[in-house]
């Protein structure tokens, strides 16, 4: 793949698994040559995708198909979705194709973080609701199981519960529903994140973070965002990367002590001031001794970044009001005009006894 001329001077960073990586390359074009067999014999993806098994990677004329297998929401079966995933990883793409690849994949990857942060409103809703018209109807039964139910009994209690009742009812048959949506769309949302990790573009770092902390398949952005990592550019610790800080101050805590370091090498190249405090914390109770040292080695980049970004902030004000030199002419506010001679000259204020 082509890359930008700003990305060549880099700091060196550890690529995840690399000789694992190197060994994988051809089980993995095996097995995709084993999927595009699958494919209808006269598909335009199933010529791609031959053309690059044969021909090795090269540039491709036209993205915009490969996209809309990726991002429409029936634009292809699961197979159709990886062979494209596949063909984009291996296609020489200029940095328009990227550029726009890119905005189409976090575009889709961002409304199925929306969706997914709806559905999983709609369980807590349920949930609430469900254990309101439990408690309502326990309730009520006991106090009809002591005192008996009068005549003049309120209906306000019982009309509420078969609300809470009714809403439960309601959450509950659509959850299913949703939930089945949800596992829809995961194959569609694994293939999205997994083609923006391929084309290895440093502005597709938030949208990765916040999948691999947020969504359903974190484990597949996580490996999406790896694949991101080594091509930051060293001292970028502004916008647009400060968005996904708190997101990497969240995989520290993950098990896996190779992520962890990753994170901390990403942090050291965009890192500010947020991830401060996680970074301290980490030094201090990390883990592994691997782990605790390399915070201990990046602490002190973001500290010095602490006290730039807090810099600004501090203003300086005089301890008292400096006088007018004696020399200064002054002009009175009443609006109007009046020549040179009529000037005051500033005086010093008497102190009062």
């Amino acid at each position: 793949m082509l890359m930008d001329d700003s990305l060549l001077m880099l700091k060196p960073f550890r690529l995840p698994n690399t000789d694992n990586r190197d060994q994988a390359l051809p089980q993995e074009t095996e097995a995709m040559a084993l999927q595009v067999r699958h494919l209808r014999r006269k598909s335009r993806l199933r010529g791609l995708a031959e053309r690059l098994l044969k021909e090795g990677p090269q540039p491709i004329e036209d993205a915009t198909y490969l996209l809309n297998i990726l991002t429409h929401p029936k634009g292809g079966k699961t197979k159709e979705r990886q062979v494209a995933v596949w063909i984009l990883g291996q296609a020489q793409l200029t940095p328009e194709q990227r550029s726009l690849c890119a905005v189409a994949l976090m575009k889709s990857i961002s409304m199925d973080l929306a969706s997914t942060y709806t559905t999983r409103y709609c369980l807590r809703v349920s949930g609430i609701l469900g254990l309101l018209a439990v408690t309502l109807i326990l309730l009520g039964a006991f106090v009809f199981w002591i005192k008996g139910l009068p005549g003049d009994t309120d209906l306000f209690p019982i009309v509420l519960a078969t609300i809470c009742l009714l809403g439960a009812i309601a959450f509950f048959l659509a959850s299913p529903i949703v939930l089945a949506g949800e596992v829809y769309r995961r194959p569609r949302f694994q293939s999205l994140v997994t083609a923006l990790g391929n084309l290895r573009l440093p502005e597709s770092l938030g949208i990765l973070a916040t999948a691999a902390v947020k969504s359903p398949s974190r484990e597949t952005a996580l490996a999406a965002l790896r694949q991101v990592l080594p091509i930051l550019p060293a001292g970028q610790y502004r916008l647009p990367f400060s968005e996904a800080v708190p997101s990497l101050c969240r995989l520290l805590g993950h098990k896996d002590e190779e992520v962890v370091l990753d994170m901390l090498g990403a942090l050291e190249q965009i890192g500010d001031g947020q991830a401060l405090r996680p970074v301290e914390r980490l030094a201090e109770t990390g883990r592994t001794a691997g782990i605790r040292a390399e915070a201990r080695r990046i602490l002190p980049v973001l500290q010095e970044r602490a006290q730039q970004e807090s810099a600004p902030k501090v203003l300086l004000r005089a301890s008292q009001a400096a006088a007018p030199p004696p020399d200064t002419l002054l002009r009175p506010t009443a609006a109007g005009t009046m020549g040179p001679e009529q000037l005051l000259r500033a005086g010093q204020r008497e102190e009062e006894p």
